[in-house]
């Protein structure tokens, strides 16, 4: 008897899930004219989806939190495999959730819980952009959260209904550029800076050469801010009731929660248990029950494969497209931290990608200042190899400016994000010198070398005449090849080239006028590229994609982690840092520095302070910003 129960109630939920799916196929059709195999649902498919039982009776209110500043990706831990998923969101685990929730049957509403979100407008809108989807496919989304900044309104402004509590607070102060001039306050403390630089716009050396701000990088920066106010005002007046005046006016006064919601950008003030009792009230489930098993956690609804609501599946085997990040600062060699990515990071992905046959395109997701030009270089130059192969396709985040866009600048096609920051084609080479500080501190240096350059790497003296012009000629000449490797990606002139580079920066919208860019869009829309280029089905805002990372994962960070311990305990290193905290004013005299070096050289100084690794790591000639 309880079999056949079993079975009977089996067959009703497999039959309400097909008829979902058919109805959602049928919607979907008629809207986008798109019937590709993304909505094509197996046997194994509705078996699998019988989790549900435990969550959804009919059709499901999904739970969906945002927090944090949303990780392009997310480092490897000791507690990573011991934590829920969903306790550090990262961006691509929202967009997979979202493109989830568009195409499930058992998905009617989805609550956007927003907490303390510092994503970033250019997150906020990639987000936006899916939400916008999510909705026009019949999703009904309703916002909520106890605060209201320019992100957090984007993301509400492409939902159903955004609700505040009374107490809320908004701070819709604007954007703000903050362009500090350090040369005179470092000069008190006898600390200058030397910088050897090609370009009037970059404006790192006049940060630290200079008193005052000049005109000329004041100028750059308010056209970015101008491009970015606008891109902002356009978003909200194409997907709220305001106008875009009013939207004009929104930014510009700072309105009260009290004004939003009079001027009908929150619907209404209501507190978190309020909402919850709205979309209750309003949901087609079982509301008397205890267990309100139709209210469904990001967290339980992570766990399902996107293969499982019908999406296609990405299989090593199979021909997709693959992803290879670039996020942080640009170093040679390996990464060592936390942050950041080296050459040596970066080309075994690219070159295994070439060789696997399945990998039928390939995205680089690019978010980085720049840092080294040597990295950037050989990078560059196995992305030009790469693309002889099988299409590559430069996706920009938040920044890919210097080297971030000279790894990008060979690619066979570019997507940027509306309002990322690019461009900063130019080189600068920043040396601080301590010799007033030791002056101060009555330290006396004789410095001698083998030739008149010996001292360059030295921070005790300031750079000679000959010394500066030996690095000019150096920083000449990587910009010249920087303008000669942009020329060539991009089919232009190297005048072309110089006359819209010399440093300057460019919003993705800047960048797309002037021929820097192809494209403007998301990562996703980046893959969809890549899918088309590559001749493979590609479902718009849906082409599912794999991650190419590093070997190692969690067994390489433990392995790093031990060493790190290891260098720690170290009662060499405890010695040398206690002889430097008693030393004049934190200087370090020539025994204690050959100290230093010796233990940086045998690997015993690696989890030391950056500052004590500044004065004995030999520095690179010729560095980007």
């Amino acid at each position: 008897q309880r079999s056949e129960m079993a079975n009977s109630k089996w067959l009703r939920g497999s039959a309400r899930l097909v008829w979902g799916c058919c109805r959602r196929e049928l919607s979907t059709t008629s809207q986008a004219g798109n019937s590709r195999a993304v909505y094509e649902l197996s046997e194994n498919t509705i078996k699998s989806r019988l989790w549900w039982r435990h969550i959804a009776r009919n059709e499901a209110i999904l739970e969906l939190t945002l927090n944090g500043a949303l990780p392009e990706t997310r480092q490897p831990s000791f507690e990573l495999p011991f934590k829920p998923r969903l306790a550090n969101p990262g961006y691509d685990y929202v967009i997979e959730q979202l493109q989830k929730a568009r195409v499930d049957p058992l998905v009617s509403t989805i609550f956007l819980n927003i907490k303390s979100l510092t994503c970033g407008m250019n997150k906020a809108c990639a987000i936006l952009e899916q939400l916008k989807a999510t909705k026009d496919a019949g999703v009904h989304i309703t916002a909520y959260s106890p605060t209201c900044d320019e992100s957090t309104l984007l993301l509400a402004s492409g939902c159903n209904e955004f609700y505040m509590p009374p107490s809320g607070i908004t701070s819709l102060t604007g954007i703000l550029f903050a362009l500090p001039a350090y040369k005179a306050a470092l000069k008190k403390y006898g600390v200058e800076v030397d910088a050897v630089r090609v370009g009037k716009y970059k404006g790192m050396a006049d940060l630290f050469t200079r008193s005052k701000v000049p005109q000329p990088l004041v100028d750059n920066y308010a056209a970015v801010l101008d491009d970015i106010v606008s891109t902002v005002t356009s978003q909200l007046a194409n997907t709220k009731v305001l106008k875009r005046g009013e939207v004009e006016q929104l930014l510009k006064t700072a309105p009260s929660t009290q004004k939003l919601c009079d001027m009908g950008v929150v619907n209404e003030l209501l507190y978190k248990d309020q909402v919850y009792e709205k979309l209750v009230a309003q949901h087609q489930g079982d509301t008397h029950s205890k267990n309100k098993r139709f209210l469904a956690t990001g967290a339980s609804y992570g766990r399902v494969k996107p293969s499982k609501v019908g999406l296609s599946a990405v299989r090593k085997s199979r021909p997709h497209v693959a992803v290879i990040r670039a996020v942080g600062g640009i170093t040679s060699g390996k990464s060592t931290g936390k942050t950041g990515f080296g050459d040596e990071d970066i080309i075994p992905l690219l070159r295994e990608a070439g060789k696997q046959d399945s990998v039928r395109a390939v995205v680089l997701r690019v978010d980085s200042g720049g840092g080294s030009a040597l990295a950037s270089d050989l990078i560059a130059r196995e992305v030009e190899l790469l693309k002889e192969r099988k299409p590559v396709v430069a996706s920009f985040g938040g920044v890919a400016a210097s080297g971030g866009y000279y790894i990008s600048a060979k690619a066979s096609h570019i997507v940027a994000e509306s309002m990322c920051m690019t461009g900063s084609i130019g080189v600068v080479l920043l040396r601080p010198t301590f010799e007033g500080l030791l002056e101060r501190n009555s330290v006396e240096t004789k410095l001698l070398g083998s030739n008149p350059y010996s001292s360059v790497r030295s921070l005790r003296q300031r750079l000679t005449e000959e010394q500066t012009s030996k690095l000019q000629e150096g920083c000449d000449e990587v910009y010249q090849q920087f303008l000669g490797t942009v020329a060539e990606g991009r089919g232009m002139s190297i005048d072309q080239v110089d006359a819209i580079a010399q440093g300057k920066i460019y919003t993705g919208n800047q960048a797309l006028g002037l021929g820097l860019v192809d494209q403007i869009g998301s990562l996703q829309t980046a893959i969809d590229k890549a899918a088309q280029l590559a001749g493979l089905d590609v479902f718009e805002g849906q082409t599912q994609f794999r991650e190419m990372k590093a070997r190692g994962g969690l067994f390489a960070a433990m392995k790093r982690a031990t060493s790190e311990i290891k260098s720690a305990l170290n009662p060499k290193v405890h010695q040398a840092l206690r002889e430097l905290s008693l030393s004049s004013a934190g200087v370090v005299d020539s025994q204690l520095q050959d100290t230093l070096s010796l233990l940086y050289a045998s690997g015993d100084l690696q989890a030391c302070h950056p500052l004590m690794l500044a004065l004995v790591r030999p520095t690179q000639p010729v560095d980007f910003n």
